[in-house]
């Protein structure tokens, strides 16, 4: 689907070129949303709206975060609801992914209290709020976006990767479908020469040597990492 049937919007001038596809392989490019930490919400937004791509959609890879941005909108739209209570119904609730949260310093100070700080800025500790300078934009307003501020711990992590290795099922529920546990697992833009995911990073050097062509996994900037290979049923 295009973008634009959910985020009506995203006004530049391939606007009505940019699909979901396209965000989930980082091939629409975006703004350097890190340079706009001293700007509002809606500031933000109506960057990543109206930046002008540098390559036609799909003409070129480039990681970055404004398409995880758009993508955590999008599911907004979709699901009528914010991202973090969407994720929660969906995802962490039914995985009992317990310690899993996009605000640690509410309801469950348990939670808070085993988070290692990040580092000191201005003088300042930077603890159980996102490190990601874009999205603590929003976070400080109480709003989770897509593409940075999941708190998380290992076992509960493993839970999520449990369920992709059993291709999408976990204790008799469905979560995703085999069909598109494959394409995050296979590399979306061979004609770019470079190797990605539906939605993950595919056959990166932080994987380790055992990797291969169909290893995929997220690197946590400043925290939880995960990788799985389906293949070797191992995550």
């Amino acid at each position: 689907d295009k973008l634009i049937n959910y985020v009506p919007e995203y006004s530049n001038t391939y606007r009505g070129e940019v699909t979901i596809r396209h965000l989930l392989t980082y091939t629409a490019g975006g703004p350097q949303l890190s340079l706009l930490q001293d700007k509002t919400p809606d500031e933000v937004l109506l960057s990543a709206y109206s930046h002008e791509l540098a390559h036609r959609p799909g003409n070129m890879f480039q990681y970055a975060n404004a398409p995880a941005l758009l993508l955590g909108l999008m599911v907004e739209r979709v699901g009528r609801n914010t991202l973090d209570t969407l994720a929660q119904e969906y995802f962490f609730g039914p995985l009992k992914m317990d310690s899993t949260t996009f605000f640690p310093a509410r309801g469950n100070s348990a939670i808070y209290r085993t988070i290692v700080p990040t580092e000191i800025e201005i003088q300042e500790e930077v603890r159980g709020i996102v490190h990601d300078e874009s999205a603590r934009v929003f976070a400080k307003a109480g709003k989770s976006v897509g593409h940075a501020g999941l708190f998380s711990t290992a076992p509960d992590i493993l839970n999520f990767m449990e369920m992709l290795l059993y291709e999408g099922e976990w204790k008799g529920n469905r979560y995703f479908s085999p069909k598109i546990i494959r394409e995050m697992s296979t590399n979306q833009i061979p004609e770019l020469g470079e190797s990605t995911g539906l939605g993950w990073e595919l056959d990166q050097p932080f994987m380790g040597k055992y990797a291969d062509a169909h290893t995929f996994g997220k690197t946590g900037f400043t925290g939880t990492s995960c990788v799985c290979d389906i293949e070797k049923g191992v995550a």
